[in-house]
């Protein structure tokens, strides 16, 4: 290890970075400023920290989720005191409501300058409210303090943001002057009690984080509900790792009951997943399937879908069971409609239940909603596929057919999620989902997705809107320093087109545009050459398909920026949705 003892403030600082490296956290989000200086020169100084440069909090606090997202390792944010770690709130929400592992190191000023109108002095703890999982104040660096004392904060912290109850964390880290080498040096014998951690290697003090397991009489009990169940449906929602979907993707095939996979499970477009009934969410505006989608039992592994339609529909009549699976413990049942809800590791679950089936299912009710499903599936292809128009439908259709394998995708909210939900096609390669649907803002997802392009070490593809590129323009800086192709997809149909399919649009039709429509008047090429990205602008699908499988093959980050209009998009819509209803009518 490299520790900086050219004083006590620089000490602590190598204390705390080592013992993260020695946990497994080596990857850590600066973002450039004074009062973090012995912690930024300890993570630049370390071997085995990788470290990103992010000169906006708000960006690095986004990045840091995106590699969280895909390591499910915690990722280090590094900031200055002040409005500096204020501009992380937006993804400490967003990690807390995903479960996603953050640690958030917040450089403070020592406490005789706060209150005392001492610039860039705010109250730092508090900050997040109930949306860390845990937090401390390290107090100013000083002899008088065991060293030990920083190495166990710094494992209670990272035990806290880790497992089945992964979240966010901060350390508030208050450094008086000298903050830079310099000044009184650090007593010689001050680390004879931690001599031993410094000739290892091993973190000071161990956590076994795990997650909560079932009994076998419990396994019993739920093959005993799940087994007589003639009409049984799987909701496959957001899985976290290749663990879960792997162990949920053995289990729905053993199963054999139809599956509505979540886009986010990364397994709706999987070629091995049988029983998979497409395109569920646009089925389900019509009574003729909503008859027939009636389950007796429902067996929800995963987070939440990201389709309200489904939810809302099978809450809508009696099932006599719900069983919700997850690795955490909250409810997440708005419509309050779970009967039975179990803690585990979902992919242990999944493979301990599997010599337990014995499934009742009735195939002719199975077959019905495959025929409602493929009906649908060549509705689409034929209005979609067929033609040379780049709508924002086909645009999804498009990304789905190119998706190169082994890559990601991540997408963007409002309008981009729930169109990939509701129209993407099949697909031969295997690719990983991600989108920040923890409390599905808008904000930093661009950033989200080049940190996810760093944890996962594949290229990306990202769709998003015109107004969630604008709030995150800023981020296109990181991609300056990324050593994988970002394939920039963006939908400008200048302004909020997911406010056209609300009752808004129609209801105050004077008001509608300057104050929910916010058009712009905008494009994105000269934002592309200021950051270096090469530029596409198709203008038919074709256009569209050379762009994207040109920017693959020469491995070249671009920004393909598709225009359309919003009344035209949402006309569309209407006439796929009543498209789809004609057809399962026969007419």
């Amino acid at each position: 290890m490299i520790l900086n003892a050219a004083n006590i403030n620089l000490a602590w600082a190598s204390l705390i970075i080592e013992e993260l490296v020695r946990s497994g956290v080596n990857y850590a989000c600066i973002s450039p400023g004074s009062r973090s200086t012995p912690l930024t020169l300890a993570a630049a100084q370390h071997p085995d920290m990788l470290t990103q440069i992010c000169l906006d909090e708000r960006g690095a606090a986004f990045h840091a989720l995106g590699y969280a997202r895909a390591t499910q390792r915690p990722a280090v944010l590094i900031c200055t005191s002040g409005t500096a770690p204020a501009h992380y709130l937006p993804a400490v929400i967003e990690a807390s409501q995903d479960h996603v592992p953050l640690l958030i190191l917040s450089a403070d000023r020592p406490p005789e300058l706060l209150q005392a109108g001492a610039n860039q002095a705010i109250r730092q703890m508090g900050l997040y409210g109930d949306y860390l999982r845990w937090d401390a104040a390290l107090p100013c660096p000083d002899t008088a303090i065991a060293p030990e004392m920083v190495l166990t904060t710094v494992d209670q912290a990272v035990a806290r943001c880790s497992g089945a109850q992964a979240g966010p964390v901060q350390l508030n880290c208050a450094f008086r002057e000298p903050l830079a080498p310099g000044g009184p040096a650090m007593p010689p014998h001050y680390l004879d009690s931690v001599s031993h951690w410094l000739q290892g290697t091993s973190a000071y003090t161990r956590y076994g984080v795990g997650m909560p397991q079932l009994s076998p009489e419990t396994f019993v009990e739920i093959s005993e509900m799940l087994n007589p169940a003639r009409r049984g449906l799987l909701l496959v929602g957001r899985l976290a790792s290749e663990h879960e979907r792997e162990g949920v993707l053995a289990l729905a095939n053993c199963l054999g009951w139809p599956v509505f996979a979540d886009s986010l499970s990364s397994l709706a477009q999987d070629p091995r997943l049988e029983n998979k009934i497409s395109h569920f969410d646009p089925l389900l505006l019509h009574p003729e399937f909503q008859v027939v989608c009636q389950p007796e039992t429902i067996l929800h592994l995963g987070g939440d879908m990201i389709s309200t339609r489904v939810q809302q529909h099978l809450a809508s009549y009696h099932t006599e069971h719900y069983l919700r699976v997850a690795a955490y413990p909250e409810r997440e049942d708005y419509l309050h409609h779970v009967t039975d809800r179990y803690v585990c590791d979902l992919g242990v679950f999944c493979r301990e239940l599997q010599p337990l089936l014995a499934p009742s299912i009735n195939r002719v009710w199975v077959k019905t909603l495959f025929a409602h499903s493929e009906k649908a599936s060549l509705t689409l292809s034929e209005i979609l596929d067929q033609n040379s128009h780049l709508s924002e439908p086909a645009v999804i259709r498009q990304i789905c057919e190119l998706l190169p394998q082994g890559s990601s995708l991540f997408l963007g909210n409002s309008m981009p999620i729930r169109d990939w939900d509701m129209f993407a096609g099949k697909s031969a390669a295997k690719v990983r989902m991600a989108g920040n649907r923890g409390c599905s803002g808008i904000d930093g997802n661009l950033a989200t997705a080049l940190g996810l392009m760093a944890g996962s070490l594949c290229p990306v593809t990202l769709l998003l809107g015109d107004l969630a590129l604008l709030h995150d323009l800023n981020s296109l800086a990181l991609v300056q320093s990324a050593t994988l192709p970002l394939v920039l997809v963006v939908i400008n149909n200048q302004g909020g087109g997911i406010f056209s399919f609300l009752p808004v649009a129609s209801a105050v039709p004077d008001l509608f545009e300057p104050f929910w429509g916010t058009p712009h008047n905008l494009r994105f090429e000269q934002a592309a050459a200021m950051f270096g990205l090469a530029y596409a602008a198709p203008s038919d699908q074709e256009a569209f398909k050379a762009a994207y499988q040109g920017a693959f093959a020469t491995r070249t980050t671009t920004l393909i920026e598709v225009s359309t209009q919003r009344e035209a998009n949402h006309s569309l819509h209407e006439e796929l949705h009543r498209a789809i209803g004609e057809r399962l009518r026969g007419e």
